[in-house]
């Protein structure tokens, strides 16, 4: 049998960038991919073997935009200046945390080495202003380390 309080949701969970609170996010989405490679040889139909090539992390958080409070406010993406393109190139790489607020904030989520990827915007007549992010990564971990 299941013991209460032990299942994560969404209202127990804080989303930090660069340690950076965004207090409006509405969802978070990481993505860990590995990628596989099928070893294949003259004279054989079958793969011999399969070897991991690549991981690859990604991270989407979706925010509610609020007035005078910008995702470059924020920090979390890099602001248009008359150096954009210098701005861009050496806008750091960022670490992003998920927390638990219900358990003294441990980190159940930590992806590191963040990089802008995307960002798009929505608006609708019956809801809110949207925005989600969406950036590339190094290594992702879980509150084991692992």
């Amino acid at each position: 049998m299941a013991l209460a309080g032990r299942t994560l949701t969404g209202a127990r969970c804080k989303l930090l960038v660069n340690g950076v609170e965004v207090g409006f996010a509405t969802g978070v989405s990481i993505s860990e991919n590995i990628v596989q490679q099928p070893i294949d040889v003259l004279g054989e139909v079958d793969s011999v073997e399969i070897e991991p090539t690549g991981r690859s992390v990604s991270m989407s958080a979706d925010l509610l935009r609020i007035k005078g409070e910008t995702v470059q406010s924020l920090g979390i993406w890099p602001a248009q200046s008359e150096n954009s393109t210098i701005d861009l190139i050496n806008f750091p790489a960022m670490d992003g945390l998920i927390l638990d607020s219900a358990d003294s904030n441990v980190v159940l989520y930590k992806v590191e080495g963040l990089k802008c990827q995307s960002r798009s915007i929505t608006a609708n007549s019956r809801g809110t202003m949207n925005v989600n992010c969406s950036f590339v990564g190094l290594r992702l971990y879980d509150e084991t380390n692992a």
